[in-house]
């Protein structure tokens, strides 16, 4: 696998350029070999970093491989590759020191993988057992986590699964409405470089959520949703994680209310 992986290949993976399936194939290297989710990390780190502080290049950013990269052929642009070889030393310096910075990254990047191979065989068939399957599949694993019902603003449970690779283990749970907006939400075991606040992430061009309770992480992601209503559901989904209870009226009328006032999921 890892003579497959090419710094290019890399470099698309981290603009979201890749294929549902080769991207999951990618991620599922990320997450077994550490040297692949240092690359992803920097990568990503240096190119929001440098997206961030420059202005007119664009919102993709081509990275070469160190030591092929080019001079540009002026002053400006010079600059610019100056700035971002000296950030990319750094970061890689602060990997070296503490490998902690990668992990959220690189679970991030998984979530994507197993939420994309969801959408791609899912069936839209609601679990009818969706209470047993859940205890059993989280008890296998001894991944403390609660997980809520949506029912009650018409997300139903649909796709509950066991994930496992050598180096993570968890569980992916599906939601499904009437309309055909689809939303996972990926819990992974000992993942605890998470903060327990919501993070904010990004993977191919859509929103991803993660946080973490305890020892155990969640990464919440859509499906061609209103942006404005996804968020609202993470807000919900993470504090109804932490406090361990069902959906309360108040958080009924708020994910009923954001329903109201988005755009319909694109099917």
């Amino acid at each position: 696998m890892k003579d497959r992986i090419s710094w290019e290949t890399i470099n698309h993976y981290v603009d979201g350029e890749l294929s549902p399936r080769d991207a999951a194939e990618v991620a599922k290297a990320v997450a077994i070999d550490p040297e692949y989710a240092q690359q992803v990390a920097v990568l990503s780190s240096l190119k929001a970093a440098v997206a961030h502080s420059t202005d007119g290049l664009g919102s993709t950013i081509k990275l070469q491989q160190p030591g092929r990269t080019k001079l540009g052929n002026t002053w400006s642009s010079l600059a610019a590759s100056l700035a971002a070889v000296l950030l990319l030393g750094a970061l890689m310096s602060v990997l070296v020191l503490n490998t902690d910075f990668m992990y959220p990254v690189s679970g991030m990047r998984l979530a994507e993988a197993i939420h994309s191979e969801w959408l791609e065989s899912h069936a839209q068939q609601s679990e009818s057992n969706h209470e047993a399957l859940l205890k059993t599949t989280l008890e296998g694993l001894y991944v403390d986590a609660y997980v809520p019902d949506l029912s009650k603003v018409d997300l139903s449970f649909s796709g509950i699964r066991r994930v496992t690779t050598r180096r993570v283990e968890g569980v992916h749970i599906g939601y499904v409405g009437p309309s055909g907006c689809m939303v996972s939400l990926v819990v992974f075991r000992n993942h605890i470089r998470l903060p327990k606040d919501i993070a904010y992430f990004k993977a191919s061009g859509r929103p991803v959520y993660g946080w973490r309770v305890g020892k155990t992480g969640f990464y919440l992601l859509g499906h061609k949703m209103d942006s404005s209503r996804l968020y609202e559901i993470a807000k919900v989904v993470h504090r109804l994680t932490r406090i361990r209870l069902p959906l309360d009226p108040q958080s009924v009328i708020a994910l009923k209310h954001a329903r109201a006032s988005s755009e319909p999921c694109v099917t």
